[in-house]
């Protein structure tokens, strides 16, 4: 596919975001990334759950493409709201998601539709499981569980 959207908090860059961000460069040759801004970040968290800021994590992104050679191949764009570029861009193939936000794709190629625009292919990456059998995820690596790799803290 030549461009493809994906999005999320990226709190804590981690091996299960190093799998959905590598299968992204894998399907596109351009990538347009929805980082979620701290205040839409902060409202689809439990009340006082920490978050590292906006800037801090748009630079783990950019640190982690550039290791790869790939941040020219990369926009990030901060999302304020669910879908950001990805309801609206007719230059966009695909989206590509984790297992946990499949329903998010579907509900977003809905919406595309009714704006006449063409539903974008999705590209669906297994969650990676820690040591333990339970997605990685930034939560439990806060929560002391889980290290960036999946194994017990």
């Amino acid at each position: 596919m030549k461009r493809v959207c994906l999005g999320g908090t990226f709190d804590v860059l981690h091996a299960g975001h190093a799998r959905l961000l590598d299968a992204a460069l894998a399907t596109g040759a351009r990538l347009v990334i929805g980082l979620a801004s701290d205040k839409f970040a902060a409202s689809r968290r439990p009340s006082g759950r920490e978050l590292a800021p906006y800037g801090e994590r748009e630079r783990a992104l950019r640190d982690w493409f550039a290791a790869r050679g790939a941040l020219d191949r990369v926009e990030i764009v901060s999302l304020a709201e669910e879908w950001g570029p990805a309801a609206e861009g007719a230059d966009i193939d695909g989206i590509v998601v984790s297992e946990g936000t499949r329903e998010a794709a579907a509900r977003l190629n809905a919406r595309r539709l009714t704006r006449g625009l063409a539903v974008l292919e999705v590209v669906t990456v297994p969650h990676l499981l820690a040591a333990d059998g339970l997605p990685v995820s930034a939560s439990r690596i806060r929560a002391g569980e889980v290290d960036a790799d999946g194994r017990q803290a």
